[in-house]
């Protein structure tokens, strides 16, 4: 015991008595990383020494933002699968520390190695080393050949470690430049996106915990976000992802406010888009996910942590929030291209209502959402139209009883009813309430409106085809009486 307190005594002084940069890095570069093993010793004197030892070297680099750590020493340590998660938890902070401090050179060079790391890591140091390393993963791939890149990072024999850095990223891309900024505004306020401050509120399309993850206990600054999300989306157009991987990473990228960012990731969504079949079953995950970003879900369907011998923390809340306005419109097109999407009850309804309805829209979604509707009515499947199509028409009724709608809405939504009663006749061949509605629209209506209504009108006579006892006098009564108002009218 004695030996190991004179050393890290000797240590201790030599440290204090390095006063310019360039000794202390000196002193560090041949101390740090064995005083870091020290840590784990069973001795308490010598443990206690080893705090203060690192106390004062903390507090000595924390002053010194140009002084150097022996980053490549601490990372092989940390890299030693024998070392000691007490010695990693003290190793971790210091790499974290130095590595923000090399050139970018550098930066790039140590990043693969980092990132080998995280499946042998705790949740919460896995995290850490995604931190560090989007800044610079762009510059790690781009320059090289598909071989060599897949080598570095052998994601191939380490599929749950290539899920969670798809999911990193994909929470990275949807941060907010101002975490000061997390409620949407209401559909009455501009529509761009721009939330409001509500404490202990995740930021639209994150939760929670997709937040910490993402930033640790340091908010990020919005220049470094921009040129991260910039760098991540360089990382996932390289030949390591297959575009149904990362499709999604791009919708999300091309709504940022930050025309760098929007651009790449929409020319980038545009290239991947056009390799992938949206109507092939496989697919069918993405949509699930298009689906769960524009409603917000629960954490239960988050990507599964790669497993570590530390174990991980028990989370925050993975209670996702619901999409901002701007990502929603550019969300709704993909459910559009797709004939999966009208099947996957209840959240093709769910989307419909939010967007007609909901507080987070604007008059361009809600048309994209009756166009959707449309789709739904067209593409969804016999069975599953059967348990939508009454709340389907509730929606129309609901978007027609809104007279203030603009005029290619209200369009859509006789559109819509028309297409319904195609598919579900048995829905209307009862309701001539919804006949003599549809009648004294047309005298009230003009222009586009009333020939949508017209051709509604004739598509949903052959519901009332077979119509018969009491459905069929109150009907017939309802066409006397408008003709009799037609031959008034031409008097």
């Amino acid at each position: 015991m004695g030996d190991e307190l004179v050393l890290l005594e000797r240590v201790f002084l030599r440290l204090a008595a390095a006063e310019s940069d360039e000794h202390l890095e000196q002193v560090l570069g041949r101390f740090l990383a064995p005083v870091l093993l020290k840590v784990a010793s069973p001795k308490e004197d010598v443990k206690k020494k080893v705090m203060e030892v690192l106390g004062h070297v903390s507090k000595r680099v924390k002053s010194r933002p140009q002084l150097q750590l022996p980053v490549e020493q601490l990372l092989q340590q940390y890299e030693d699968e024998k070392c000691s998660p007490f010695v990693s938890n003290f190793n971790i902070l210091y790499l974290k520390m130095g590595y923000r401090r090399l050139n970018k050179d550098k930066q790039v060079e140590l990043a693969p190695r980092l990132i080998k790391c995280v499946d042998k890591k705790p949740s919460q140091q896995q995290d850490v080393l995604l931190q560090l390393t989007c800044p610079v993963l762009g510059d790690v791939t781009q320059p090289l050949p598909p071989e060599k890149a897949q080598s570095l990072f052998t994601f191939k024999d380490r599929p749950n470690l290539k899920s969670f850095i798809l999911s990193f990223c994909f929470d990275l891309l949807l941060m907010p430049y101002s975490l000061l900024a997390l409620r949407e505004r209401p559909m009455s306020a501009p529509s761009g996106d721009v939330d409001r401050t509500s404490a202990g509120e995740a930021p639209p399309g994150l939760s929670p915990a997709a937040v910490k993850r993402v930033t640790g206990n340091t908010p990020i600054n919005s220049s470094e976000l921009e040129m991260t999300k910039l760098s991540v989306l360089n990382f996932l157009s390289s030949d390591l992802f297959v575009e149904a991987e990362v499709v999604i990473h791009f919708l999300a990228a091309s709504a940022d406010p930050r025309h760098s960012v929007g651009d790449n990731g929409a020319s980038q969504f545009k290239k991947a888009s056009s390799c992938l079949d949206w109507n092939d079953p496989q697919i069918g995950s993405t949509i699930q996910k298009v689906y769960e970003l524009f409603l917000g879900m629960g954490g239960s369907k988050a990507p599964q942590r790669p497993q570590s011998s530390a174990g991980a923390k028990p989370l925050l809340s993975d209670q996702r929030v619901p999409a901002g306005l701007r990502l929603r419109v550019s969300l709704l097109p993909v459910l559009l291209k797709s004939s999966l999407s009208p099947d996957m009850f209840p959240f093709c309804i769910q989307v419909i209502f939010e967007s007609l309805f909901g507080s987070i829209s604007n008059e361009k979604l809600r048309f994209l959402a009756a166009q959707f509707g449309v789709h739904i009515i067209q593409h969804c499947s016999e069975s599953k139209l059967e348990v939508i199509s009454p709340l389907l028409l509730s929606a129309v009724n609901k978007l027609l009883d809104q007279p203030e709608q603009e005029t290619k809405l209200r369009c859509l939504a006789y559109v819509a009813l028309a297409q319904l009663s195609k598919r579900m006749p048995s829905l209307f061949s009862s309701n001539v309430a919804l006949v003599q509605k549809l009648f004294e629209s047309l005298i009230k209506e003009h222009g586009e409106v009333r020939q949508a209504i017209h051709e509604a009108l004739t598509t949903l006579a052959r519901a009332f085809q077979e119509a018969e006892g009491l459905v069929a006098v109150q009907l017939e009564s309802l066409l006397l009486s408008q003709i009799e108002q037609v031959l008034e009218n031409s008097c």
